[in-house]
């Protein structure tokens, strides 16, 4: 009996010992620790919940489990005069806050009242989580879509030592991004291949944005509706000078195609002022005014004598005509700067290469700078100066970059010609 007694002391003993070690023998957890935790435990607690909710399950399964053909018969229920436009964004999984929050905005400032649906293009497939949470943003249609993978290797022309080569070039003369290969890729495909992404076929123009971006004025209008009724193929809200040390090569090669086309291939000579230094010579002065029938030589000295100012339109936001994007003219600037390497060789990004073929391309009435919206993109904020349209805005005037010397100068340039 004694020894049984025994025996039991000594068991609990044990239990008391591992239980002490359990809860006493580890490392304290910092409050800081056990906070982080304890919000990690509870969002995964409200993901599922929500997720396998059948509520949710119910309001969203028409986004989750949408045939093709539902899907175009959404976007095809607009009548004739309506126009088809999307939100259009490049994410990754690390942009789940910045692109909620964007999405968001754009709902609060102007979509909430239109419902326009939403492109969400990725290098890899997103997660359910991101998906749930940036579709709970809106009550339109959010498409996710994956970039073909063809677009995030290097072009069967180009030689793999010779970019090598030139991105340690570039990191060495700290050229902003230069040794960044997704950077590369990405501002390649977004270039001109992105128009014809499947998700984008039934839309005819786009609204561009990023998950950082913010909006600062309300936008009582429909953007897109009125693009199409003023017949505007490209809007733009800031302007500013690209850095030479990215595209050294690049207005040297484009004068070059321009010239091999001929006058005729460029649409609005007063347009592709834009981006061209007056020259201060007789064919730069009377370029626009010219009725003798020595067109051609005045032409070919102009382009000829011409350089980059450096001005571009930011893509961060823009409105743009797919269809122009889609247009063999377009599509035969992109492959021959594709051609000659500049996506990797140099730093060519998507802006500078959407500006110089909206320059060529269209005429200027056809372009628009959208001084009705408040607009932050670090390191730059556009705000309306307008005191009527300034109400309806939370950002302040002063900031706004169109008014800085140095950084207004391509916004000023813009205006004097659209004057």
């Amino acid at each position: 009996m004694i020894v049984l007694g025994l025996v039991v002391i000594g068991v609990f003993y044990l239990l008391f010992l591992a239980s002490f070690y359990v809860n006493y023998g580890k490392e304290p957890i910092s409050p800081s620790r056990q906070r982080l935790q304890t919000a990690k435990n509870e969002e995964k607690r409200i993901f599922d919940q929500v997720i396998n909710n059948q509520n949710y399950q119910s309001q969203h399964r028409e986004f989750i489990n949408r045939s093709e053909e539902e899907e175009e018969k959404q976007n095809l229920d607009r009548d004739a005069t309506q126009a088809r436009g999307c939100f259009l964004v490049y994410a990754e999984e690390s942009n789940l806050h910045e692109l909620k929050g964007a999405v968001r905005q754009i709902e609060d400032r102007f979509n909430r009242k239109y419902n326009y649906s939403y492109v969400v293009l990725s290098q890899n497939s997103l997660s359910e989580k991101l998906k749930m949470y940036v579709r709970s943003m809106t009550n339109s249609l959010v498409e996710f879509g994956e970039i073909p993978s063809e677009y995030f290797t290097l072009p069967p022309h180009l030689d793999q030592n010779t970019v090598d080569g030139k991105f340690e070039e570039m990191r060495k003369n700290k050229v902003i991004y230069g040794d960044d290969y997704g950077f590369h890729f990405r501002n390649r495909y977004f270039s001109g291949p992105f128009a014809f992404h499947p998700l984008l076929m039934k839309y005819d123009y786009y609204w561009r944005f990023e998950p950082k971006v913010e909006y600062s004025c309300d936008v009582e209008y429909d953007v897109f509706q009125w693009m199409k009724n003023e017949n505007k193929k490209y809007g733009f809200i800031i302007t500013i000078k690209e850095f030479a040390s990215t595209i050294p090569t690049l207005w040297e090669k484009t004068k070059k195609f321009l010239l091999d086309k001929g006058e005729n291939f460029v649409k609005d000579r007063k347009l592709l002022k834009f981006i061209v230094e007056d020259v201060d010579n007789e064919a730069s002065s009377n370029l626009m005014n010219m009725t003798q029938p020595n067109q051609d030589q005045n032409y070919i000295e102009w382009i000829s004598q011409s350089s980059y100012n450096l001005c571009h339109f930011w893509t961060n936001f823009e409105i743009l005509d797919l269809n122009l994007v889609r247009s063999p003219e377009w599509q035969e600037i992109f492959r021959y700067y594709d051609n000659a390497g500049g996506f990797f060789y140099e730093r060519w990004a998507d802006p500078v290469v959407h500006t110089i073929a909206t320059s060529v391309l269209l005429n200027l009435d056809q372009v628009h700078w959208f001084k009705d919206f408040g607009y932050h993109n670090s390191p730059y904020t556009y705000c309306p100066q307008e005191k009527a349209i300034y109400k309806y805005c939370h950002c302040n005037p002063p900031d706004s970059y169109h008014i800085s010397v140095n950084a207004g100068k391509c916004a000023r340039h813009f205006a004097k010609l659209a004057a």
